[in-house]
């Protein structure tokens, strides 16, 4: 019987990251819009343009680097090589997004979501592997490929349905895995509150100027996306410090 439910579980994800995939690749092409570039930071600091903008994604190079060495630590993890890929990459969106941000345009972009969209993917992973199988860890090259490629074709056609698919559809699944699936942990709640944190996030990323504007100046929304991301992350290396696996697992 446990079987059987399982089974209808996975078919419900497939289902919802199918139906994703349709809902946005019936539209047309979706191009980047340049306005996207026109951050609320303008400040120059010895010498950096959107000194805030950039100085603010050190959150990810420290948050990256704590979780490497957590992984490494912990040998029994479970999805360990998938855990120290996916900080790796958050690692790597601290200088990619600060280089992003120096110069903001299409081309210096990409370097900032190649790791993130990799970075989608392989946590997506790593919910599937606790929750469903560890067998599926050896998908992690065909899963990192992915969220890579996803960016590779949006800087060569101009195109953002498949990036958008990668970072939504994996986003809306992962909250059904979390209240749907057994963890083989005893507590998961880090993901819930890296899951609030991205969605605070975002809001602040699309209230850029309003939120600089009421700061008067003293902080933009943007530059408090990266914050409030990179503090979601950390709930992530806070949980694979001290959880423990399940009584039943």
């Amino acid at each position: 019987m446990s079987n059987i439910k399982l089974t209808h579980k996975i078919f419900v994800m497939l289902l919802m990251f199918l139906g994703m995939f349709i809902f946005i690749f019936i539209r047309p092409p979706i191009p980047q819009d340049i306005k996207y570039h026109q951050f609320a930071d303008e400040v120059l600091f010895l010498g950096i343009p959107h000194f805030f903008d950039v100085l603010s994604n050190f959150i990810f190079l420290v948050v990256g680097w704590l979780g490497i060495t957590e992984a490494l630590k912990r040998e029994n993890l479970v999805a360990r090589r998938s855990w120290i890929v996916f900080f790796v990459s958050i690692f790597l969106i601290g200088p990619g997004s600060a280089y992003y941000h120096w110069n903001p345009n299409n081309e210096t972009l990409v370097w900032d979501r190649l790791p993130m969209g990799a970075g989608f993917m392989v946590l997506y992973l790593i919910l599937l592997i606790e929750h469903v199988s560890e067998k599926l860890e050896k998908y992690l090259i065909p899963f990192l490929l992915t969220g890579i490629a996803s960016v590779v074709i949006w800087a060569i056609w101009d195109d953002l349905r498949f990036y958008f698919w990668v970072q939504f559809s994996s986003f809306l699944c992962i909250p059904l895995i979390l209240l749907t699936f057994e963890s083989k942990y005893q507590t998961k709640s880090g993901y819930y509150f890296c899951l609030l944190f991205y969605f605070i996030a975002k809001l602040t990323e699309t209230f850029d100027h309003q939120i600089s504007a009421v700061t008067s100046d003293l902080i933009t929304g943007h530059t408090l996306k990266h914050l409030l991301a990179g503090l979601g992350l950390w709930f992530l290396v806070k949980m694979i410090r001290v959880r423990h696996p399940a009584i039943n697992s």
